[in-house]
């Protein structure tokens, strides 16, 4: 029997009006496992088994996608409660945000392009900078204490990649040639370097927001802010 014409190239999908935004994303989730980048429009609609133009009822554009797949996997960072203790607070949340970013590492890349790409990320700045405005702090000064928590969460999560996909090994190989006359401090401090453990991501939390603390304590001179800006 003769298969009908073009039917070599006809490709099985899913029936007309099935397709929701929830299956476009589950779909573009699985695909970003590899990386960011690999989710387009029409790869995720060849993932979803719908045609490409079935895709734009739900998204504008490959951004719009790509911040919509970012939001909801922030959805699941799990903010802590309130407690009244503004130090408590926060350190609970930096423990609670580099642990999720642990389990979405894919996602990095894209939260780089777009910090902000829907409300799940806008729930979990409000939460920071309310219990800062209601420890005292300024905007101003709030927004630097997240900016350094969201700095070190997102360098201590890709130098945990790194070193788990082969960074440690190639670190003490390019180590290894350091003439210890001229950097004995380096070469003593090797297998340091060279580890990657969640300790060091824990005392640098402890001490920056114990210098935070420390600050906001002290009385503030007028020429504060000069002082620190760049």
């Amino acid at each position: 029997m003769k298969s009908m014409p073009g039917s070599k190239n006809r490709v099985n999908r899913r029936p007309r009006g099935s397709l929701s935004r929830e299956l476009i994303l589950d779909a573009a989730e699985r695909l970003a496992r590899s990386g960011v980048d690999q989710v387009t429009i029409r790869a995720v609609a060849a993932e979803a088994q719908a045609a490409p133009m079935a895709l734009y009822n739900h998204f504008h554009s490959k951004e719009e996608l790509v911040d919509a797949l970012l939001d909801r996997v922030f959805g699941r960072l799990r903010l802590p409660r309130h407690s009244g203790n503004w130090l408590l607070d926060i350190q609970r949340f930096a423990r609670a945000h580099r642990r999720f970013l642990e389990t979405v590492p894919w996602a990095l890349p894209g939260f780089f392009r777009n910090p902000f790409p829907g409300p799940n990320t806008a729930r979990a700045t409000e939460f920071v900078l309310s219990v800062l405005a209601e420890a005292g702090f300024s905007t101003r000064d709030a927004v630097g204490v997240l900016s350094g928590i969201v700095a070190l969460n997102y360098g201590a999560t890709m130098f945990m990649i790194g070193k788990a996909s082969g960074g440690a090994e190639a670190a003490r190989l390019a180590m290894a040639g350091l003439s210890r006359a001229d950097s004995p401090s380096t070469v003593a401090a090797v297998g340091e370097l060279a580890d990657a453990r969640r300790w060091r991501n824990e005392m640098m939390l402890n001490w920056l927001l114990a210098g935070v603390g420390g600050w906001h304590q002290s009385p503030k001179p007028r020429t504060h802010a000069k002082l620190l800006r760049p």
